[in-house]
């Protein structure tokens, strides 16, 4: 899904485990890093927990968000049904 905001453009994927490590070496990777984030992958609870990457050139983040009182389903609901409130007013 391609997002656009007044003066960027930016990608969001949705990554599922089985392709993780590949989209991971797409990003070149070294494999003691992706390793290291299969590990997250693998502990996090995907109701109460959210893992993010920002790629911006050649600079590589990984985020955990931990404990959210919001669950990530229920976010992603809540946002769907409001999204023209996230818009910008231009």
């Amino acid at each position: 899904m391609k997002q656009f905001l007044p003066d960027e453009t930016f990608h969001l994927h949705f990554v599922t485990k089985a392709r993780l490590t590949a989209y991971l070496s797409e990003w070149i990777l070294q494999l003691k890093e992706i390793i290291l984030i299969i590990q997250a992958v693998d502990t996090y609870n995907p109701q109460k927990d959210m893992i993010f990457f920002i790629k911006f050139n050649s600079s590589f983040e990984v985020n955990i968000l931990p404990n959210l009182v919001v669950s990530p389903p229920e976010c992603y609901q809540c946002i769907c049904r409001r999204w023209e409130k996230f818009l910008p007013n231009l």
